[in-house]
């Protein structure tokens, strides 16, 4: 094992368990909404942005050596692509099959607003990625 395994660092072992830091992490994270008021409507549209749309990927990587920006650049084109395509793919099963796409739209919107509270990272993410290749697929 490296020297990142759970064997070689003991002081993993300071932590409280998992389960006391979810809770703690929840109520620090409430907390914090409920001082935000009103101004997290903003702080929700912006993290929508960056995730929805990867606009983190392209605007906030200064920290990375070029060839990582142009790296990830090129992701977020691709998963751009990905994304076009399924949109046009649910506008066309909407043609065929409207009660189906009505019934499905509502999950895509829903498994978006649901990751709101959370980082919205792309490891997050990746669940929603089935239903964005189905719909591409119609696309074709």
């Amino acid at each position: 094992m490296g020297p990142s395994s759970k064997r070689t660092v003991p002081f993993r072992f300071q932590y409280p368990s998992e389960i006391e830091l979810n809770r703690l992490a929840k109520t620090a994270a409430l907390r914090a909404w409920s001082e935000l008021g009103l101004q997290i409507v903003p702080l929700l549209a912006k993290k929508t942005a960056y995730f929805l749309l990867s606009a983190d990927q392209l605007f906030k990587t200064h920290s990375l050596s070029g060839r990582r920006r142009k790296i990830r650049t090129a992701g977020v084109f691709i998963y751009w692509s990905i994304l076009a395509s399924a949109i046009l793919g649910w506008v066309r099963v909407r043609r065929i099959f409207p009660r189906l796409a009505i019934l499905l739209l509502p999950y895509c919107i829903l498994a978006t607003l649901l990751h709101l509270p959370f980082t919205m990272n792309t490891r997050l993410r990746a669940p929603l990625l089935d239903s964005i290749l189905a719909f591409s697929r119609a696309s074709l």
